[in-house]
């Protein structure tokens, strides 16, 4: 299975079942953490790892950025939730990483 398939999962399974945990929010409607910044950001790891340039990480993390932006600016979650999500989406993309590389 691709690394990135496999983060994707991972993500969201970890999004609902933390959203579970806090009973904040539904597993698809706001609430912490946020599911689309941890997806975003996952993502933006992932290419920063696979695809070493500063270019692409560059915009790959604006658009994980623009994302989380777009979530508090919609009023669906708070800059906290934002960042909650983005700090699992970036632990998972690393985890991911580092298994698929040690495996």
């Amino acid at each position: 299975m691709h690394v990135t398939l496999i983060c994707i999962v991972l993500v969201l399974i970890a999004v609902v079942v933390v959203k579970a945990l806090t009973s904040t929010g539904t597993p698809l409607k706001g609430g912490m953490p946020s599911g689309h910044a941890a997806l975003a950001f996952a993502m933006a790891t992932l290419v920063t790892l696979i695809e070493a340039g500063l270019t692409v990480s560059t915009l790959s993390y604006l658009m994980a950025v623009l994302v989380a932006q777009s979530r508090i600016e919609g009023k669906i979650h708070t800059f906290w939730e934002t960042v909650a999500g983005a700090i699992l989406g970036v632990l998972i993309g690393l985890l991911v990483y580092q298994l698929k590389i040690v495996g």
